[in-house]
């Protein structure tokens, strides 16, 4: 895999790849249609924003289902 990084100043967060065959060596791996999008096992920035995000979903779920709404009205 080339070192898709150092081709421009733009940061990538996560490189996320492509192809029509099962990955071998993947963090996560999904199929949609007929492709298979994956992040690879050695890609450690990858992996990790992928886990940030990941957990910041999963915290921001939580929060907004633990937490009710509340309307006050006053009455007078």
């Amino acid at each position: 895999m080339p070192n898709f990084r150092s081709f421009s100043s733009e940061r990538a967060l996560i490189l996320i790849e492509e192809g029509l065959e099962p990955p071998i060596n993947a963090f996560v791996a999904v199929k949609r249609g007929n492709k298979w999008f994956s992040i690879r096992d050695d890609d450690l920035v990858s992996k990790r924003n992928f886990s940030l995000l990941s957990t910041l979903t999963i915290v921001s779920a939580k929060s907004v289902a633990a937490t009710p709404t509340v309307t006050a009205v006053t009455l007078r």
